[in-house]
């Protein structure tokens, strides 16, 4: 046994594995922590309700920011960290996924002045809603899957932590009252715009990236290759994004909003405290799958139980601690965000159990239409839950509701691979 291990501590230790699972994991601590400290700013000098329409915006760009990625953060690092040798690969790949990305940026500008002609809101909200775009062309612009797959990601985090310190320098020194909403947008949205455009430069100069105009045949291999898993991440982002958008839509409080966001944004921290060690064991697993599938199920199983088992500890610590957390960040108005986290809490768990096997194993076992149907069928129960609970309880239903389907979705993909390997 001793000797099957070893092999496999010595393949990580010679790999860029352990940096680049510290350099996401800085980059998440930046994506959530800065708009942590950044809430309780925003809704003392703008108002709560000010705040609750920046934090609909937010939920509405992020969806359109999963649809543009098309799941390429999943499939392009695999492709790339098999082809990291093939230059002319390289080219093709970072050129053709790019031009995927921008035109359905494009399509979501369509989508954003549609929804902003159809839904009833305020000129102001409007004018938030498309400054929010800005986020979701920042959000194309990042390469991060590129560097995922070259395993190269320590220049990302030094961007990242420039870009997100002065975003959160500007917010404090430039918005002073209710009436710098659009200023406050514009800073906040904008600062990842310009991340995005400084690491796309960047990555393009740093590897010597010739962009070539891809062939319409790439296009469509491309398209074909990420369809499953953009059905998949559009799907999930309808249910992680989409709650807070229901509870706007049917309830029409912007402080409900502001009120679920922050405690929503608290768990989700929590949540991606773990991201950064599954993007970067995804390009590694991989390899090892190619390899040996045997071997590479039995990593997988054994990353996935220790995830578990520290997400269990820190949702407990969620639990425990959620009162001191909103005493501490936030004003007396936000005392009922304590109880929110206590409910939403449990997706520190079944978040991360569902990302690592319906996005990861599944898309290594060629299972992607699995997950796309099971994430086809949970927004659907979100949907439901969200229409039947949220009139009567408000914040508390959206909370209930999105817990109530990512631990169905946990269990849904856990279950279908115990069906699968039951012999």
């Amino acid at each position: 046994m001793q000797e099957k291990v070893n092999p496999l501590y010595e393949q990580i230790r010679k790999t860029p594995l352990l940096a680049n699972i510290g350099s996401l994991f800085i980059i998440q601590l930046m994506n959530y922590v800065i708009p942590i400290v950044v809430i309780p700013v925003l809704v003392a000098r703008l108002g709560l309700s000010n705040y609750g329409t920046i934090a609909t915006a937010q939920y509405f760009s992020a969806l359109l920011m999963f649809a543009c990625d098309y799941g390429f953060v999943y499939t392009g690092p695999q492709q790339v960290s098999q082809n990291q040798e093939n230059r002319a690969f390289l080219n093709s790949i970072f050129s053709t996924i790019t031009v995927i990305k921008f035109v359905f940026l494009a399509v979501s500008v369509l989508v954003t002045f549609i929804y902003c002609s159809m839904v009833k809101m305020t000129v102001e909200e409007a004018r938030v809603t498309y400054i929010s775009l800005l986020a979701v062309a920042g959000s194309v612009l990042t390469p991060l899957w590129f560097l995922q797959g070259v395993q190269r990601i320590k220049s990302l985090t030094i961007i990242s932590i420039v870009f997100k310190l002065l975003q959160l320098v500007l917010l404090l020194v430039c918005i002073h009252g209710k009436t710098d909403v659009l200023l406050a947008s514009i800073v906040f949205f904008g600062a990842n715009f310009l991340l995005g455009l400084t690491s796309f430069i960047y990555t393009m100069v740093y590897f010597k990236i010739r962009f070539v105009l891809p062939k319409i045949t790439q296009v469509v291999k491309e398209l074909k290759t990420g369809f499953n898993m953009f059905l998949s991440v559009f799907f999930s982002s309808v249910y992680i994004q989409g709650t807070g958008l229901f509870l706007e839509f049917i309830t029409g409080s912007k402080e409900l909003v502001a009120l679920y966001s922050a405690a929503e944004k608290i768990v989700r921290a929590a949540t991606s405290l773990f991201n950064p060690f599954i993007q970067a064991f995804l390009p590694f697993i991989s390899k090892m799958f190619m390899m040996n599938r045997q071997l590479g199920s039995m990593i997988f199983f054994k990353f996935l139980y220790v995830v578990l088992g520290v997400t269990l500890f820190t949702s407990l610590m969620v639990y425990l601690f959620s009162g001191i957390v909103v005493h501490v960040l936030f004003k007396p108005e936000f005392e009922p965000a304590i109880a929110l986290m206590a409910i939403l809490c449990p997706v520190v768990v079944f978040g991360n159990m569902a990302n690592l096997l319906g996005n990861n194993l599944y898309l290594l076992l060629g299972w992607q239409r699995v997950t796309v149907i099971v994430m086809f069928l949970l927004a659907i129960f979100n949907t439901a839950m969200c229409y039947l609970l949220i009139p009567g309880q408000g914040a508390t239903g959206a909370a209930i509701a999105l817990t109530c389907t990512e631990a169905l979705g946990a269990l849904s993909f856990y279950a279908y691979y115990r069906y699968k390997n039951r012999f």
